[in-house]
């Protein structure tokens, strides 16, 4: 490690506060968590490898994720290996799908997401419409750069059977 040689060591990302928290926390083993440091406290612990505060920042956000955050976090907890947040806001995001579908960053998750959460046999729709209406407004928001992506996942069938052929006709429709 090149560090140990250096007299001072640059953390980039790391906040002033967040640092000296974490430095309090080494000599007290307590730390104040709230909805303004948690991720940023998070990112810190899994970096600087301090478990239990990264435990019970993950614990935090279980106890705060909603239909309106569970996508970012889904891909938070999945950056930051954190799997009981991640296995939480993938339940609500499938379980609430017809709420979650309607937040502003649906419109901003990746292809492969989109793709996995509407291949579950779990996902939880009243009817297959609103999954329809969801993967519409999906393309809606980027025609160009997803209407080839959406009509690619037909022909291989990635959905169920009847949504296949809905989104297959609505690829026959857009050019």
């Amino acid at each position: 490690m090149k560090e140990k040689s250096k007299n001072q060591i640059s953390l980039p990302g790391l906040s002033h506060a967040v640092l000296e928290a974490l430095v309090n926390y080494a000599y007290t083993s307590q730390i104040h968590i709230t909805k303004r440091n948690v991720q940023s406290l998070l990112q810190a612990a899994d970096l600087l490898q301090f478990v239990s505060v990264k435990k019970a920042c993950e614990q935090f956000l279980v106890r705060h994720l909603d239909t309106d955050n569970c996508i970012g976090m889904h891909s938070f907890a999945e950056y930051h290996d954190c799997s009981e947040l991640e296995k939480e806001s993938r339940r609500i995001l499938l379980w609430q799908f017809e709420e979650v579908w309607k937040q502003e960053e649906f419109l901003d998750i990746g292809k492969e997401k989109l793709s996995y959460i509407l291949s579950r046999e779990n996902l939880n729709v009243q009817k297959e419409e609103a999954a329809i209406e969801a993967v519409i407004k999906w393309v809606a928001h980027n025609v160009e750069g997803r209407i080839e992506d959406i009509c690619e996942w037909a022909l291989v069938q990635v959905f169920p059977s009847q949504m296949t052929a809905n989104i297959q006709m609505l690829c026959w429709v857009v050019p």
